[in-house]
């Protein structure tokens, strides 16, 4: 807001220079009306004219200020706006990275997993835990690893080997 404030001096001057000139013509105009010597009168003339041209450039200058002034308070709103954005946007951007990260994590888990044929069914098994059996279905649907159950030897046993848990499916 540094811009604003010299902007707000510059307007400060030309309003202070306008004044003054405003009093100097004044002065001027008042020794015109009182002198009685025409060279004396040509000169006061010529000054005065040059205090009006003074006038209206100090008018002008006035008016780029304030033009100034308005376009460095809109820069201003237009900075803190692209801030916030970018604030916001690097925040999204994190969070995107931070969900990749977990999503890589996850795919590298998941590789873990293979399948492997168990009698007539199909199964996953853990790269670290390789006599321990998952449901496919569950793993596939959920994406959870379910360790199947062993079915014991009884009058089931025809169905399958193994039950889940989770889905019941039996292999």
């Amino acid at each position: 807001m540094a811009d604003v404030s010299i902007a707000g001096e510059v307007l400060a001057t030309l309003t202070s220079m306008a004044s003054t000139t405003k009093a100097v013509l004044e002065a001027v105009k008042t020794a015109k009306a009182k002198t009685k010597s025409s060279d004396t009168e040509q000169a006061l003339s010529l000054a005065v004219d040059q205090i009006h041209s003074l006038q209206s450039s100090l008018f002008d200058a006035k008016e780029k200020a304030l033009s100034i002034k308005a376009e460095t308070l809109n820069l201003h709103a237009e900075n803190l706006q692209l801030r916030e954005e970018n604030a916001k946007l690097r925040s999204e951007i994190a969070q995107l990275n931070e969900d990749i990260r977990r999503n890589d994590q996850g795919l590298t888990e998941r590789e873990k997993y293979q399948p492997k044929q168990v009698g007539s069914a199909v199964v996953l098994v853990h790269s670290d835990t390789p006599g321990i059996f998952y449901c496919t279905a569950c793993f596939e649907t959920k994406g959870k690893a379910v360790p199947l159950n062993r079915l014991g030897k009884g009058p089931f046993s025809i169905l399958g080997s193994y039950m889940c848990p989770g889905c019941q499916a039996v292999y």
